[in-house]
């Protein structure tokens, strides 16, 4: 069995579990979450699905998304996805939850709390290889790669990311939030 084969069974089988998890549509709550993470983490660990020469990022890059999985009514898209140093994104939601987990290098996280509508810190985790967050669709994080090393992790979405229309960033030169589009460029890596 080449590595594209291995791949498509590994993300298979991750998906069939999210899924089993996740039951026939109720809400996902944080404890769902956890087991997802384990999940995610277990196809994480599995590096060698995610070779270099498929996955890479070029120096000239900020960030890249590969789409590995997504069902015909886009839920359950699983995403590779790296960045070069110094990358970040404003503090955002998703609408839908999410769960993260590290391949190699760091992604910083810091997770806010909304006090009179404005985003404020209230914890950073990194998540690295062996390690993951999780995210309802209200929660509002940022991400930040750090230092002078690549990330490379999984992300694993409710609903195909590409798709989702009514996602806000916090824009702090204005002090205000703004909509979303959509976001564009992924590459395919699906089977």
């Amino acid at each position: 069995m080449d590595i594209k084969q291995r791949r498509h069974r590994e993300v298979a089988a991750t998906i069939d579990a999210v899924k089993r998890i996740c039951g026939s549509g109720e809400a996902v709550d944080r404890s769902m979450l956890a087991r997802i993470e384990a999940e995610l983490k277990k196809l994480a660990a599995q590096t060698d699905l995610f070779p270099e020469d498929e996955f890479g990022i070029s120096p000239d890059e900020t960030i890249k998304l590969f789409r590995l999985a997504e069902d015909d009514d886009n839920r359950f898209a699983l995403y590779y996805h790296c960045a070069n140093a110094p990358a970040a994104v404003d503090p955002h939601n998703h609408t839908t939850w999410a769960c993260i987990a590290g391949i190699s290098g760091v992604e910083e996280n810091t997770l806010y709390e909304l006090k009179d509508g404005v985003p404020v810190a209230t914890a950073t985790t990194e998540v690295a290889a062996e390690s993951s967050i999780s995210l309802l669709p209200d929660d509002v994080h940022s991400i930040a790669a750090r230092g002078s090393e690549p990330f490379a992790n999984l992300h694993l979405y409710g609903f195909a990311i590409d798709k989702l229309h009514d996602r806000v960033f916090w824009n702090a030169e204005d002090r205000r939030w703004e909509t979303s589009s959509p976001i564009t460029g992924i590459v395919e890596r699906r089977p």
